[in-house]
C-alpha cells in the first residue's frame, strides 16, 4: 500500500508511524515496540524475497503467547488506519495542487465525464433531460460490520485536520510544534480508546451514528456536489438545473 508513493505522503506516513512508536514505548512498553519493529523488518525482508526472513517471521508468530497477540494486532491496526488517513488526505492535497496547474487534469471527476458525453455527440437537450431525471439513492445503514466507535472516528478526523495544518507553509516553528503536539495527543488518545463496541448498539445509538454521518460529511458534501453538477450543466447545456431537481436522495435502515 505504501510502495512507490509521493514524497509528501511518505513523510506523513512516517510522521504518524513515528508518533505511534513513541506512544507504544510510553504506554505499552519497550518490549511491544521492539516486537513491532522486528516484525516490520522481517516482513520487509520477506516481501523482498528473503527466505530466511520469512522463516524467522513464521517462527516469531508461532512463538507468541495469547496475551501478546492482541497488543500486536492493535498496534498494526492503528498503523494501517493512520496510513489510510494519510492517503485520504493526500488525495485532497493533490486535488488542491492540481487547481493551481492549468495544464493538469481537473480534480473534479465530473469534468472528464462531461467531456466523454461531448465526444459521444450526445445533444445538450438529451443530456440535460437525463441529468434532470437522475435518481441516486444513498442508504444509511447500521451494519454489524460498522464496529468503529464514533469517538475513534472523530479522532481520525482530527488527525486528518492536523495533517492539513502541517501542510500550511506559513506556520511558524512554534505553530508547527503545537500541531505536532496535538497529533501526538490524538494518537495517544486513539491507542487508549477501545476500538470495538462492547455492547450491541441500540436503535438510538444507530440514529446517533446516522446524524453524525450527516453532520460531519453529507451536510457539506452533497450541496457541494450539486453546485458542481449545476455549474457543469450550465456550461454544457446552457441552462441551470431546476430548483425542484433532487438527483441525490437518502433512505435509512437504521433501527430496523
Amino acid at each position: 500500500m505504501i510502495q512507490q508513493i509521493d514524497a509528501p505522503l511518505r513523510e506523513d506516513v512516517r510522521l504518524l508511524g513515528n508518533l505511534l512508536g513513541e506512544t507504544l514505548k510510553l504506554h505499552a512498553g519497550q518490549d511491544l515496540f521492539n516486537q513491532v519493529e522486528q516484525i516490520r523488518a522481517l516482513s520487509k525482508g520477506a516481501r523482498d524475497g528473503q527466505v530466511e526472513a520469512e522463516k524467522q517471521l513464521e517462527q516469531l508468530f508461532l512463538s507468541l503467547e495469547d496475551h501478546e497477540i492482541l497488543p500486536l494486532t492493535r498496534a498494526f491496526t492503528h498503523f494501517l488506519n493512520f496510513a489510510n488517513i494519510a492517503e485520504q488526505y493526500h488525495v485532497v492535497r493533490r486535488r488542491r495542487q492540481s487547481e493551481f496547474d492549468e495544464t493538469a487534469e481537473s480534480p473534479n471527476p465530473l469534468v472528464p465525464l462531461f467531456e466523454k458525453f461531448k465526444q459521444q455527440d450526445i445533444s445538450a437537450d438529451t443530456l440535460y433531460q437525463q441529468i434532470c431525471e437522475l435518481k441516486i439513492e444513498l442508504v444509511l445503514t447500521a451494519h454489524p460490520t460498522e464496529v468503529s466507535r464514533r469517538t475513534l472516528i472523530q479522532k481520525y478526523d482530527d488527525i486528518n485536520d492536523c495533517l492539513s495544518k502541517c501542510d500550511q507553509q506559513k506556520l511558524t516553528p512554534r505553530e508547527r510544534q503545537a500541531v505536532l503536539n496535538e497529533l501526538k495527543q490524538l494518537i495517544t488518545s486513539a491507542w487508549q480508546t477501545d476500538e470495538i463496541r462492547q455492547h450491541r448498539p441500540t436503535p438510538i445509538d444507530e440514529a446517533k451514528w446516522g446524524f453524525t454521518t450527516i453532520e460531519q460529511t453529507l451536510w457539506n458534501a452533497v450541496p457541494k456536489f450539486i453546485r458542481e453538477l449545476d455549474g457543469l450543466v450550465q456550461e454544457h447545456c446552457t441552462q441551470p438545473l431546476p430548483l425542484s431537481v433532487a438527483p441525490v436522495r437518502f433512505a435509512s435502515w437504521m433501527g430496523g
